[in-house]
């Protein structure tokens, strides 16, 4: 990956996109070299923002790397978290649930990615796998741009989502909830306060820039979409190549074999002819 153009550096966000995605011994130079190109472009702001930017730690950085290779491939897997998140929390509200086939899809959807680890690959799972179920880390898992390993408030007992929750506890609360006159289970989040009116154009603004995020990634994951069926385009080309180079050694094998049977054939004729004669 070489050095971005600083014209294409508009926000903080595009330079962490570029520098986190870099090998973390290439990360100081590149980083005080586009803090540098942004002064030089009176952007000083910017390159101050920049400047703060730390090197990832090597786990963090490993995790960067492979959460980058396919972006369509995080889509899946936060899907299929969130799918076996809300399964489980039905569980706890007394809901009987099979998730058998949903851990099933979300292990699956963890190792396609941290197959491609390359450096403390069970560390890298322990953090795809638990990061992937708090929903409040999946913007940080599509950025990849870590600093330290994240830390996922939720683990990977999700029928266990505070601290002091036991089975038992969790017994004794469906049973409450089922009996006749229950009142309603107490909120798990604090009350949201009522925040005056926006401004307008504030909200304007921040709605365009969600709707530029969307749009990138959906350029991304279009990208990633694209560069799949390109490579199973060519895998096929190549299986439709080499059975053809099948099929025609398979020719000229039947050929082959066809004449050898009729050299057998002559060959069985002069020796019976052979033997007349001796007679």
């Amino acid at each position: 990956m070489g050095p971005p153009d600083v014209d294409e550096i508009t926000a903080a966000r595009d330079a962490a996109d570029h520098l986190y995605g870099l090998p973390p011994e290439q990360f100081v130079d590149a980083r005080n070299a586009l803090v540098k190109a942004l002064r030089a472009a009176s952007r000083r702001d910017l390159a101050k923002e920049v400047a703060g930017f730390r090197k990832p730690t090597a786990l963090a950085a490993e995790l960067n790397r492979v959460l980058r290779l396919d972006v369509a491939a995080i889509e899946e897997l936060l899907s299929a978290a969130d799918a076996l998140r809300l399964a489980q929390q039905g569980v706890v509200d007394g809901t009987t649930t099979d998730l058998s086939e949903l851990k099933a899809a979300h292990h699956g959807a963890v190792a396609s990615i941290v197959g491609h680890a390359e450096r403390q690959p069970d560390d890298v799972n322990a953090l795809i796998s638990r990061a992937s179920l708090d929903p409040g880390l999946a913007d940080a898992l599509r950025a990849a741009s870590f600093v330290h390993p994240p830390e996922p408030q939720l683990g990977f007992d999700l029928l266990t989502p505070t601290p002091g929750a036991t089975v038992a506890s969790l017994a004794e609360a469906r049973a409450r909830r089922a009996a006749p006159g229950a009142e309603p289970p107490p909120a798990t989040t604090p009350p949201v306060s009522v925040a005056p009116d926006p401004d307008p154009e504030a909200a304007r603004a921040a709605e365009i820039e969600a709707a530029d995020r969307a749009l990138e990634w959906a350029h991304r994951r279009l990208a990633a979409a694209e560069a799949t069926f390109a490579k199973a385009s060519q895998h096929a080309d190549e299986i439709e190549r080499r059975l053809a180079d099948a099929r025609a050694h398979e020719y000229d094998a039947k050929v082959n074999m066809a004449a050898a049977q009729r050299a057998v054939q002559k060959a069985d004729a002069r020796v019976e002819a052979s033997r007349s004669n001796e007679r």
